[in-house]
Formats: structure tokens, C-alpha cells, sequence
């Protein structure tokens, strides 16, 4: 149990050590936020806890995203790494247990596994990540079926429910259905009741798993052909890769073609076929056990993303856009091809062999591995800060009705990874252009539009404004009203002041970020009537759908030359409304949109 203990200390440094922002500067990956945080925040530990994501349960994530609530907001992601790091170690140094010494007899070799795949390269997007630490709890749950089990009915008890976690943690727990099924026979047929029994809760396991999570997230649609794509995802990006790294065999490929990638495979089965030959065939069932963990990972990513399975079938375009399928899927693999490798020297006959040999593999592990060791920190987000928004938008005295869109990474944009609330969605009627305009606002003038929602949750009016002159002192109002009961539902007061910047702002940085010397005539008549869009966001009306509701638009303290202008659409854009101008009916509607918060 020390030499345990120690391993996973070593090996929870090192992963510190591979990425020190996770604790300097913590933040969210992926998710880590998009997922378990904001689910969890937002549903509630228990309710959480019952919802699948893209089909899997994800049982160990969301119990740390309800561990992690009582800290402050701001701690959150720092909790969640070090529960990533905590979990990731106590995965791997498994293995350095006297569990494993059938595999391994050296102990020493075993810790060597445990930390060469703590250093892959291919871990980028798994060090420091609660959501990627599946990836290390399946490469556990594949070393528990050859483990040797505890016969202390305490211990083993307590390892099946730590399994049976696992199994609903990690897409990967079905590749260990033939394993289990073949060792509970074998248990069996020797009269291994406990191990027999241990095996049969494994299995049973992953048929719940199945039961509830049916294709367990697998894309629509039926499977495409995977030889192909398998023996090119294997050849390059678990032996080619291995051999020599991925970035050298970037460079080969460049300057040599792809065919050096099935050269490079080819050598290293060789050079491990050699290996194992010296061993009279011992290493034989181990070979097997790691050729089937290779190939069904492999072949598991592809059948359930036909993306992958698309890119890999031609090995140019694998390699040409290898960015777009993900090395983490790949971790298991180069593992067990590790494992292959490191059992196969431990068998080797001859005490000085195996001496070399393990000098050797070990030199070769850090040239391979040590340009990719530091992993590039994540884009400094400024967590704290939006931690402290997130904050006051959840206490009801300071709870605004804006919407708080928070960037996760990798994704600076937030376009696809965000912490989303009060997100709004537009209507899908909302297609007119902002192109006439309906007049200025004076203080004698009310301009109305009425519109049927189509969409329950009202909460957002978006209107366009322009400027004649300088408008700097008029105010304009904007009241949204039930047009069945008249009652103002919501209410803005908005300072032309404010309209006038806004527009100054957008030309300046137009002509700024111009490399003409002077702007064509077309551009200059749009910068002399530019008209910015308003949203005016308000509380959701929750019965909203098929409701009518009017616009109605005032100013005051505005003169002819000095005034907002309103800004309208083609005639009868929204045939469910109508425009009026001191009541007096439009040909043209106003110019707006409407949003509803999203469920």
C-alpha cells in the first residue's frame, strides 16, 4: 500500500507538473463548465444527477459537481481539477499494486507503465479535466479484469462498488463485457465462487448501463465500413505516433510521405514480435489481452462518431486534419500498447537482456515524450470575474435580467462552450431588415406595433434607432403592453445620449480600421445614417405564446433637427400586426425582434 500511495503521489506531481495552471489559475475545460457545473447549478445535485449527456450517465462527474457546491463559485474549477488530478493518479498507480505481478513481475516496470501513461502525449485534453477523467477510469476498469482480487470479503465488496461507479463513468466500461464474461466462465468452471461472483456484478453492471443508455451516446445512423479506418487510426495514431511522437512523425510525413507512417508501424510490431519471441511464447496471452484493448478502443471511437470514421478512411485526410479527431481517443490504446511492450521485456529470459532492454524502452519513452510534457496553459478567461457576476445575477436583491454568457474553454468565443443564463432565442418569424425609416421621434409623436408571440417566455424587444443631428438631451421610452388587457408588462427609459456614442463609437471604428485613404461613397452614406440595434431585455412572461402585445415608443425633450429616429421594414412584414404613428395606421411595420428565454 506505500509503494501505492507513492506512485500516485509521483504521478499526481507529475500531471501538476504537465499543467500548473490547473492550479494557479484554475478554470473550466469543456464540460467541466457547459455540463456539470452549469447542470448542476442550475437543476440541482439530485436532479443533475438523472440527466445524460449525449447519452452516457457520467456517474463520477456529476457526484464531484454536487461535492463541489458548498464552495464559493470562484473555487469551483480549482476543486474540480484536483479531483481530476486526485482521480487520474489513483487510476494509474493501480497498476503498481502487488495485484498486478502476474502481469509484471517487476515492480519497478510497473511503476514505469503508471507513469508513461500519465505523461502521454496524446493526454493533452485529459490532465487537469473532471470530464476526461473517464478516459483514465476506462484504462482502470480494463487492468481490474486481470487484476487478482482481494479475498477479504470487505475489500472486494468495496472494489465492486468503486467498479460499478467506473462502469457508469466512462463510455469505455463495454469493452470490458467480453473480458468479464470470459473470466467469470473461467472463475467458474475452477470453483472461484468469489471471483466468479465479482465478474457476474461487473457484467450485470453494464447491462444496466445498457438498459438505461441504450446506444450509450453512439451517432445516429447506421455505422460506415471500419477496416480501413481502423488500420489507419492504429497504424498512425497509436503505433506510428508511439514509435516516435507525434510531432516527428508530422515532420516525416512532410518530407517523406505517408507511407512512412505504415513503415513505422510495421517496425515497431517487429521489433515487438522480436521481443516476444525470446520469451518462448509467455508473453503470448498477454499480447492478446493488449491487441484486443488496441483495437476495440480504436474501433469503438470510430463506430460511435461516423465523423471520425469518414476522416480516417484515406490517410492523407487523417493526417491533413488530424486536428479534428481528438488524441484522447487514443489514450487507452498507446497505454496498452505500453503494456504489451513492458510485459514482454519482464519475460525476456536472460537477466543482463532484461536489463538493456529495460534501459532502452525507458530512454525511449522520454525521448518520445518529453517535447510534449509541459502542456500549453488554457486561455486565461478571467473565471474570478465572471465568477463574481455569476454570483450577483444568483442573489434575488441583485438578480438582473441581461443574459450572462460566460466563455469556456477551449472556446475564447463562446460560441460552442459557455455557461449560458437568461439565454434568449429568437423568434423564428424574425426576419425583416432594418431599411426605412418611419420618422423622427418628437415629443408629439407615438409611434405602436403590435405582433403575436409565437413563443412561450417573452423576454427580449429588439428595436433599431438612428440619429438626426445630435439628439443629446431627448429621452425615449419604451413600454411593451398586453394589447387584450392594456397592462404594461414592461418598461424602458433610454437616454438619446446613449444612442448618439453608441453610433460615433461603430463609425470611429470603421474608418479607423480602414486602409483606404478615403472611404468609397457607398460606405460614407451608410456611416452618415447608421442605426444600431437596441435589445431591451426584460422578466420572462411565461404565457406569452399566441399572445398579442403592443410597442409603444415615445421621446421627450427632442427638437426636428436634433432627434432619434426610428427605424421600420418592408410593408406588412408581420401580417399577425401593424404600425401606427398617433394611431393613424402604417404602410410599413417597425423595424424589431423579439426573444424568448430558452427552457
Amino acid at each position: 500500500m506505500l509503494t501505492y500511495l507513492g506512485v500516485a503521489a509521483t504521478i499526481a506531481l507529475l500531471l501538476v507538473l504537465r499543467r500548473t495552471d490547473a492550479i494557479t489559475n484554475p478554470q473550466f475545460w469543456a464540460e467541466d463548465g457547459t455540463v456539470f457545473f452549469q447542470e448542476n447549478l442550475k437543476l440541482g445535485c439530485w436532479a443533475a444527477l438523472h440527466r445524460f449527456f449525449r447519452g452516457y450517465p457520467y456517474l463520477w462527474q456529476r457526484l464531484m459537481a454536487c461535492a463541489a457546491t458548498p464552495f464559493p463559485i470562484a473555487s469551483v474549477p480549482l476543486v474540480y481539477n484536483i479531483a481530476a488530478y486526485a482521480a487520474a493518479a489513483a487510476s494509474l498507480a493501480a497498476f503498481s499494486l502487488p495485484s498486478f505481478r502476474h502481469m509484471i513481475r517487476s515492480d519497478a516496470l510497473r511503476a514505469v507503465f503508471c507513469l508513461a501513461v500519465a505523461a502521454l502525449p496524446q493526454a493533452r485534453e485529459l490532465v487537469g479535466s473532471l470530464t476526461n477523467t473517464s478516459w483514465y477510469l476506462g484504462i482502470w476498469l480494463m487492468l481490474l479484469t486481470i487484476m487478482r482480487l482481494p479475498r477479504s470479503p470487505l475489500a472486494l465488496a468495496a472494489l465492486a462498488v468503486v467498479c460499478v461507479l467506473a462502469t457508469f463513468s466512462t463510455p469505455l466500461s463495454i469493452l470490458t463485457a467480453p473480458l468479464w464474461f470470459a473470466r467469470a466462465l473461467h472463475a467458474w468452471r475452477r470453483k472461484h465462487l468469489y471471483e466468479a461472483g465479482f465478474a457476474i456484478v461487473a457484467l450485470c453492471a453494464l447491462l444496466a448501463l445498457v438498459f438505461a443508455a441504450g446506444d450509450l451516446g453512439r451517432d445516429k445512423g447506421p455505422p460506415l465500413p471500419l477496416l480501413r479506418p481502423l488500420i489507419n487510426v492504429v497504424s498512425l495514431r497509436v503505433l506510428a505516433d508511439a514509435a516516435l511522437g507525434p510531432r516527428l512523425v508530422e515532420s516525416l510525413v512532410d518530407s517523406l510521405g505517408v507511407g512512412v507512417v505504415y513503415a513505422l508501424a510495421a517496425s515497431l510490431v517487429a521489433v515487438l514480435a522480436a521481443l516476444g519471441w525470446q520469451t518462448r511464447r509467455h508473453t503470448f496471452p498477454v499480447l492478446l489481452y493488449s491487441s484486443y484493448g488496441i483495437v476495440a478502443s480504436c474501433a469503438l471511437a470510430l463506430l460511435g462518431h461516423r465523423f471520425l470514421a469518414a476522416l480516417a478512411t484515406n490517410l492523407p485526410y487523417l493526417i491533413e486534419w488530424r486536428v479534428m479527431f481528438s488524441y484522447r481517443y487514443q489514450v487507452p490504446a498507446v497505454g496498452l500498447l505500453y503494456l504489451a511492450f513492458l510485459a514482454t521485456i519482464d519475460r525476456l529470459p536472460r537477466p543482463s537482456t532484461r536489463a538493456i532492454a529495460s534501459v532502452s524502452l525507458v530512454a525511449w519513452l522520454v525521448a518520445t515524450q518529453a517535447t510534449t510534457f509541459v502542456l500549453p496553459p488554457f486561455h486565461d478567461l478571467q473565471w474570478p470575474s465572471h465568477a463574481a457576476q455569476l454570483e450577483r445575477k444568483l442573489k434575488p436583491a441583485g438578480a438582473s435580467v441581461e443574459p450572462l454568457i460566460i466563455p469556456i474553454n477551449p472556446d475564447r468565443f463562446a460560441y460552442r462552450f459557455k455557461i449560458a443564463f437568461d439565454e434568449r432565442a429568437n423568434a423564428p418569424d424574425v426576419k425583416a431588415p432594418a431599411n426605412v425609416i418611419v420618422g423622427p421621434l418628437l415629443d408629439t409623436t407615438t409611434l405602436q406595433q403590435v405582433f403575436v408571440a409565437r413563443c412561450s417566455d417573452l423576454s427580449e424587444i429588439d428595436l433599431w434607432f438612428g440619429i438626426r443631428g445630435r439628439p443629446v438631451r431627448q429621452t425615449v421610452h419604451i413600454e411593451l403592453s398586453d394589447a387584450l388587457t392594456g397592462e404594461t408588462v414592461a418598461a424602458l427609459t433610454l437616454q438619446a445620449s446613449a444612442i448618439v456614442s453608441t453610433i460615433e463609437t461603430a463609425v470611429a471604428a470603421v474608418r479607423r480600421n480602414s486602409w483606404l485613404a478615403k472611404l468609397p461613397e457607398h460606405i460614407e452614406q451608410l456611416l452618415a445614417s447608421p442605426h444600431p440595434m437596441r435589445v431591451f431585455y426584460f422578466p420572462p412572461i411565461h404565457d406569452s405564446a399566441g399572445r398579442r402585445y403592443v410597442i409603444t415608443i415615445r421621446a421627450s425633450g427632442g427638437a426636428p433637427g436634433n432627434s432619434v429616429t426610428v427605424y421600420g421594414t418592408g410593408a406588412d412584414a408581420y401580417r399577425d400586426g401593424e404600425a401606427r404613428r398617433n394611431g393613424e395606421l402604417l404602410a410599413d411595420d417597425l423595424a424589431f425582434r423579439y426573444g424568448c428565454t430558452r427552457p
